[in-house]
């Protein structure tokens, strides 16, 4: 079933095909608290993902918390990148 997004419908992708990059990662620290650590390809800390697991740390969500959901922004990341260059959009 092909469900069309706004402004895509013409865009076809077979996702099938697509091959996700494993670049970037999440680093475990020893700080207590900044336990967790999303980088980039080039191994830079990327800040909007370091403020919300800072926000979450000071909501006091458990540090498992913290790691499942840096784990799932990286995977997003990651296909996000691949669906880009797939697609042809420059990311």
């Amino acid at each position: 079933m092909d469900l069309p997004m706004h402004g895509y419908e013409d865009v076809q992708c077979d996702l099938s095909t697509l091959e996700v990059a494993r670049v970037g990662g999440l680093r475990e620290t020893t700080q207590a608290w900044e336990p967790y650590v999303l980088v980039n390809a080039a191994g830079c800390e990327v800040e909007p993902v370091a403020v919300f697991l800072r926000d979450l740390q000071a909501a006091g969500r458990p540090h498992a918390t913290l790691r499942s959901y840096a784990l799932d922004l990286l995977r997003w990341f990651r296909f996000s990148a691949g669906t880009c260059s797939a697609q042809g959009c420059g990311g």
